[in-house]
């Protein structure tokens, strides 16, 4: 059987997704100790990490933190023949996110994926959606959650929620696809805050959008 294709999450898909995540932690406010049970601090920090993901278009190796090692075969144009494949081990090692990060209006992020470092934008309003305060972000950060039962979770309510499979990285997809079709940010800035290298790989998330696309151009005759 081959890989089931996951959904790709819009901002109304997202909306009903955070309502929902926000109702699942409202169970387990306990008002006399004026906190949330253990349960209801993983599912902040579910909802903390889905609102990163959509609204800052930020990796969950950049969110988590990641230390991996790859192995590679680096193939060089000059030379004799038997030096010409080079194996060789790389590491990634990016940093889990820290509040001290924060900015005004964006989070610095020392490493991304490419190696380099850069900024993506602080979702302000998105956090003020979720109820989130500066506060609490502060306490929680870095996540004590582990990537991989944020991954599980998210999967399982968009399963409730929207009926269909998603991923967590589909929340970093929706952001990019969010920001060349419905803000004012042109494809460059996208690139930009996405962290990729080649403005092409920013280009592709434009495939989504042929009613957009027609619409526009029906409008100019």
């Amino acid at each position: 059987m081959g890989r089931i294709k996951a959904h790709p999450i819009t901002k109304e898909d997202f909306d009903k997704l955070l309502e929902a995540a926000m109702k699942e932690r409202s169970k387990w406010w306990k008002p006399r100790k004026k906190t949330y049970s253990a349960r209801g601090q993983r599912v902040q920090q579910y909802i903390i990490a889905m609102c990163l993901a959509f609204g800052s278009g930020m990796r969950i190796s950049e969110i988590f933190g990641l230390t991996k090692k790859q192995r590679y075969v680096y193939t060089k144009k000059n030379g004799p023949e038997e030096e010409r494949n080079v194996d060789r081990i790389i590491t990634s090692n990016i940093p889990p996110l820290t509040y001290d990060c924060f900015e005004e209006r964006f989070i610095y992020l020392k490493r991304r994926k490419n190696g380099k470092s850069g900024r993506v934008l602080l979702p302000n309003k998105i956090f003020r959606q979720a109820k989130i305060p500066q506060d609490v972000l502060k306490r929680k950060l870095p996540l004590k959650v582990s990537y991989r039962s944020t991954q599980k979770w998210f999967t399982q309510l968009c399963a409730d929620v929207l009926k269909k499979h998603s991923t967590f990285h589909q929340l970093r997809h929706g952001f990019i696809t969010h920001a060349l079709t419905k803000t004012k940010l042109e494809i460059h800035e996208v690139q930009q805050l996405a962290g990729h290298s080649r403005m092409d790989t920013t280009g592709l998330y434009l495939h989504a959008i042929p009613n957009d696309m027609a619409d526009k151009y029906e409008e100019g005759f």
